[in-house]
């Protein structure tokens, strides 16, 4: 085996499993293992002819990529930690520590679709409950952006639609302006159809999207979407019961 080739071709890869990790959690301790590996195979190669080609550099080069590797490596598993902390502590009720946690691992994992959509739970729930309109503006976001990093998970948009009514509501109770109550179910609604577009086939989707519409006073519609839920699922309760009440 020639050194030379086999560091040429390590360290490229190694690079290239060193980016991909900061994004993949699930190739953090294959990717270490590549690495400890290769620097093993290089620095203890039979003949010893890389060892004598060996520099400072080469060792600063590949510690501090196996320095990166392995902090990032801790930094997901404490955003883990912290996000079951959360979990524990929703269960608990205890709401409070909830949210500290499930910031927590929002802080040390932006990128964790799962934190932001569970975090953006905890301040629906909240804001819902006390009709806060902070706390519903801090659902939004955390949900629009789960959404963002994944696009094709309907029940993100499904999440933001949902924010969105309940900030309508919200602002109705609280005698806002009524543009604005308008405009946030208008968005809702908006926001649920592109849910429905991408998955056609949830009832669930067609039933709310019926119950928004009929909000609005468009029946037609409604009625159409109330249809396509039971059509879907014709034992689904809650759609026949709102098709019933469209009818009247």
């Amino acid at each position: 085996v020639h050194e030379q080739p086999l560091a040429a071709g390590a360290v490229p890869a190694l690079a290239a499993g060193l980016t991909q990790a900061f994004v993949d959690i699930n190739l953090h301790f294959p990717s270490i293992f590549i690495l400890l590996t290769t620097c093993a195979a290089m620095i203890a190669s039979p003949e010893g002819r890389f060892r004598l080609k060996w520099s400072t550099r080469h060792t600063v080069f590949i510690g501090a990529l196996l320095a990166v590797m392995v902090l990032n490596t801790l930094r997901i598993n404490m955003a883990h930690s912290a996000y079951a902390s959360g979990n524990r502590a929703f269960f608990r009720g205890d709401v409070r520590k909830s949210v500290k946690m499930y910031e927590r691992a929002v802080f040390l994992d932006s990128m964790s679709d799962v934190y932001l959509n569970d975090l953006g739970g905890i301040y629906s729930i909240r804001g819902a409950a006390r009709r806060d309109m902070n706390d519903l503006a801090a659902a939004e976001s955390y949900y629009r952006r789960a959404s963002e990093l994944a696009p094709l998970k309907t029940l993100y948009l499904k999440n933001v639609s949902d924010v969105l009514l309940a900030r309508s509501f919200a602002a109705r109770e609280a005698r806002a302006a009524r543009p604005a109550d308008a405009a946030a179910l208008a968005e809702s609604i908006a926001v649920l159809q592109r849910a429905r577009d991408l998955n056609p086939y949830n009832a669930v989707f067609h039933r709310d999207l019926g119950r928004r519409l009929e909000a609005t006073g468009d029946l037609k519609r409604a009625e159409l979407s109330f249809l396509s839920a039971v059509s879907l699922e014709p034992m689904f309760a809650d759609a026949h019961f709102n098709l019933g009440m469209a009818y009247e």
